[in-house]
């Protein structure tokens, strides 16, 4: 058993979508016959009886000391068990535990996570703000774990914008022991009027209320102890001299509905007279891209102790964590590398987040950096103070907002299986061609030696479709050397870019890979569009660079699949024509 913990560090376990996050089983410990799993299952229960109640945890307490007296569980297969820190927080446990079930009643709760989140664009275009993760794992779901623990058994949650995501990832609230309520708001809406909508469906005397898209670390039990000895009907929460978002109401002392008011996102000049407490903790409103940056960074370097982060630490390297099904990176990186994300090892970063389902390539440096779900990162990139998601960059100190939509940046949710199709297709059809072109092989170098008997073959710097980043934080095609036939026929000096296309720096169809065309084009598209070996300005009957360079304009602003498709039946067909076998200057 220890040597199979020792043999875990690598963290390559299997996705299982039906239990997610599991909260009472040490990550490590996850790939282990089903007679072992049994026994880890009855030992998670002892690690959280807050979870289960009292009188199960210990049941199944004399369940593990009998089968250890019967020999059928050994305390020293397990090697946590061989140290005293294990005895401690089970007794800590416990009697957390115990405190919990004589203090008062049942509590009720109402979050307003309906927040519309302007502020934090473009980040909610896509999600909500109560499912944007900090430190690999959605908000609502750091709240709904501070909550757990609490005797807590229904919640109402109120949400707004993506409210089919919101229910997808929380769902009835089975993972967390709870009973979630769903209502619809209209987005910031008064929590008075959501309140009233609700009516007769809250009858409870006591409700904690609090906002859903705020990031706190505090004990809530320290907030609720608190509150047991003052009478006061509204009482608020303060965390270091700012409003908690956190409020316990207690009817009908109080016009709850007033007061409820208290946690609007714009909230009134006007506040009903309530009492405040002031309790240790900390606080991030989330009402910019910078806070929202710098709450992950937080986070993660541990300067919020009691949020549960899903990643365990590497072993000698106390500034990593890495979360389950992913891979490492390079061992002297600072950072936190979140479930299911495929790293290179050559992978650096400087004090990084990355979120679930992010794909690195080799020799990339991220540097005070936040990489969000499902983004693709190629090869030889430096990225520094920025928030990615998939092809949108935003740069925290100057609000800079950039879409890139190239082979180093992808939105693997949207463009990853349709982009690695297409390019196996043009590579598969370059290696057909230059099978089907060696006669003209033979032709091609007598060609160049009549024209040019010096020099034949030529040296050329072309653009290709691998990107890379400048110093003012755009990307820009990179370069390579090709070569071609040092002849005026279109036909045959263009054959060696086959080669390049078969290794994946050109697309068969494209904007022409001059530097300077590509330059001009980019500019004046604002796209990226891919570079090819055939431009839809060589197949058009142009006369002059301004023409072509709008033909080409045209084609990246409403280039697809198919249409690229057309384009290269076009050119198969000119292949046979006079065009492709005349020497430019003679054409007519």
């Amino acid at each position: 058993m220890i040597d199979f913990l020792n043999k875990t560090n690598s963290y390559s376990f299997q996705r299982d979508e039906a239990v997610k996050e599991p909260h009472f089983l040490d990550f490590r410990l996850c790939k282990i016959n089903n007679l072992q799993v049994k026994k880890l299952s009855i030992l998670g229960v002892l690690l959280q009886p807050q979870r289960i109640g009292t009188k199960i945890s210990l049941f199944y307490l004399k369940l593990f000391l009998i089968m250890t007296v019967f020999g059928k569980i050994s305390l020293f297969e397990f090697e946590f068990l061989n140290n005293i820190s294990f005895c401690l927080f089970f007794l800590k446990s416990m009697a957390l535990s115990t405190q919990v079930k004589f203090n008062g009643t049942i509590m009720k709760v109402i979050i307003f996570a309906d927040r519309d989140g302007q502020e934090l664009r473009p980040l909610t275009l896509k999600t909500c703000v109560g499912l944007l993760p900090i430190a690999g794992k959605p908000l609502l779901e750091h709240i709904l774990d501070s909550l757990v623990s609490q005797k807590i058994e229904e919640i109402w949650l109120v949400i707004a914008e993506f409210a089919d995501q919101v229910k997808q990832t929380l769902q009835n609230g089975d993972r967390w022991g709870i009973k979630i309520h769903y209502v619809l708001g209209r987005g910031q809406e008064l929590p008075a009027d959501i309140l009233r909508r609700l009516g007769d469906s809250l009858q409870d005397t006591e409700y904690l209320m609090l906002r859903g898209d705020v990031l706190r670390d505090i004990r809530l039990r320290e907030f609720l102890n608190k509150t047991t000895n003052l009478a006061e009907p509204i009482i608020a929460a303060q965390l270091n001299e700012q409003d908690g978002q956190l409020l316990l109401i207690r009817r009908p002392q109080a016009d709850w509905l007033a007061a409820a008011n208290l946690l609007a996102w714009n909230a009134p000049e006007i506040a009903p007279p309530h009492v405040t407490v002031e309790i240790e903790g900390n606080f991030a409103r989330l009402d910019s891209l910078l806070s929202y940056h710098q709450a992950n960074l937080d986070v993660m370097q541990q300067k919020f102790p009691r949020m549960v982060i899903p990643c365990l630490q590497l072993p000698n390297h106390p500034k990593l964590y890495v979360g389950r099904c992913s891979q490492a990176p390079a061992p002297h990186s600072v950072g936190l590398v979140a479930n299911h994300c495929h790293l290179h090892p050559s992978v650096v970063l400087e004090n990084s987040v990355i979120h679930p389902y992010v794909v690195i390539e080799s020799n990339t440096l991220l540097r005070n950096t936040i990489v969000l779900s499902d983004t693709y990162l190629g090869k030889n990139l430096t990225l520094e103070n920025l928030i990615v998601w998939g092809d949108t960059i935003v740069d925290i100190h100057t609000g800079a907002i950039t879409h890139e939509a190239n082979a180093q940046l992808r939105d693997l949710s949207q463009h990853c299986l349709h982009e690695s199709v297409e390019g196996l297709l043009h590579r598969g059809l370059a290696v057909v061609l230059v099978i089907l072109s060696l006669p003209l092989w033979f032709i091609a170098p007598l060609v160049a030696l009549r024209e040019n008997p010096q020099h034949p073959i030529k040296k050329v710097i072309l653009a290709d479709n691998q990107s890379v980043k400048s110093k003012f934080g755009q990307f820009y095609p990179s370069e390579f050397e090709s070569w071609e036939w040092a002849t005026s026929i279109p036909l045959l000096r263009y054959l060696p870019r086959l080669f390049a296309v078969i290794w994946g720096k050109l697309r068969l169809i494209g904007i022409s890979p001059e530097l300077t065309s590509v330059s001009v084009i980019m500019t004046n598209s604002h796209t990226h569009p891919p570079i090819g070996l055939i431009s839809p300005a060589q197949l058009s009957v142009t006369t002059s660079a301004e023409e072509r360079y709008l033909v080409e304009i045209w084609y990246a602003k409403r280039r697809t699949f198919l249409r690229d498709m057309g384009w290269l039946c076009h050119a198969g067909w000119a292949c046979f024509t006079k065009r492709a076998w005349v020497a430019e200057q003679d054409q007519t």
